[in-house]
């Protein structure tokens, strides 16, 4: 039913603890997929202590890159997108693949953040609603857990531009269904702890560049897809 993605680059303890919560997770995993992008510390002992299907990159190619690889060798029908250093409540794949699998014009899907660790590890069957609006904004940071169709993710999303290696990935899969016709949801009320990642602070690039590359994309009056994969094509080099 669902397939699990996690990048790791070290933060041995953090990958420890979500891969703990994924173990305990009320709906299991047909799979995860954790991409170690090189790491240095104890991950790999870690990763195989917890018995899970491991991509090796011999250096940190990024997160977004990483994300791609997963989604490459998934086979369920929907993905899970997670950070490796959040924590999150047994209930949390149940409900958003229940969320997917109700309404088929979901794009995307996600809690919200702002559980403490302690609230987080406190297991609870919440009751949710959802959190709509037309300024695509305010629902597209859902970076650190992302739920949708493996199908839309290939198909519709697609592989990331050249040079978002790190930021803006949760940005562009948001932008690339909203505009194919798909809601991207925020679930205010199922929430997470986000320990918040170093990952930016350990990749080696320009991500003032990133930005701005991102921000072009923005400000250039794309409204479709056939216009958007122009402006790849434009902004690749």
């Amino acid at each position: 039913m669902i397939d699990v993605i996690i990048p790791v680059f070290n933060q041995s303890a953090h990958t420890d603890a979500v891969l703990r919560c994924v173990a305990n997770s009320s709906l299991q995993p047909a799979n995860t997929i954790v991409i170690d992008n090189g790491s240095t510390d104890d991950t790999g002992e870690i990763l195989q202590r917890h018995g899970v299907s491991v991509i090796c990159n011999e250096e940190n190619v990024g997160v977004n890159a990483a994300w791609w690889q997963g989604v490459l060798q998934s086979t369920s029908k929907y993905l899970g997108i997670l950070n490796n250093d959040i924590i999150f409540q047994e209930h949390l794949l149940w409900l958003m693949v229940e969320l997917l699998e109700c309404d088929d014009q979901i794009g995307v899907v996600g809690p919200a953040e702002g559980l403490s660790e302690a609230e987080a590890r406190a297991a609870h069957h919440p009751k949710y609603f959802l959190v709509t609006g037309a300024n695509t904004h305010l629902f597209r940071n859902l970076g650190s857990a992302m739920f949708l169709s493996r199908e839309r993710m290939l198909n519709v999303v697609g592989e990331f531009p050249e040079g978002l290696i790190v930021g803006y990935g949760d940005y562009y899969i948001a932008d690339r269904l909203k505009l194919a016709g798909f809601q991207n949801l925020m679930v205010e009320n199922v929430k997470i702890h986000h320990k918040k990642s170093t990952t930016v602070r350990t990749v080696s690039h320009d991500y003032g560049a990133e930005r701005a590359l991102y921000q072009r994309y923005m400000t250039s009056g794309t409204r479709t897809i056939a216009d958007l994969e122009e402006w790849e094509l434009a902004n690749a080099s």
